[in-house]
């Protein structure tokens, strides 16, 4: 299961907060909320530290939303690995 908070940044970005597992599953659900903040206008910062377990399909997508010039913040370490492979 995968919970997403929303938090306004002084900077004007909309950092999302991951909690829980980030599956092929989930991934619809992230593309969805993340979409909906670059629509806006503004830069989504995601914080995976309290993310629990990234697939591949997971990492795949998180380094689309880096080339989409996105911000990712405390990738777990076991998740880094993964990152280096893909």
């Amino acid at each position: 299961m995968l919970r997403i908070n929303h938090e306004n940044r002084s900077n004007g970005s909309i950092e999302l907060i991951l909690t829980g597992k980030i599956t092929n599953s989930s991934i619809q659900y992230i593309r969805a909320e993340c979409l909906s903040v670059i629509a806006s206008g503004k830069r989504v910062v995601l914080d995976l530290g309290s993310a629990t377990y990234i697939d591949p399909e997971g990492i795949k997508f998180l380094k689309r939303l880096i080339y989409m010039n996105q911000k990712i913040l405390n990738i777990p370490l076991n998740a880094n690995d993964l990152f280096d492979q893909q």
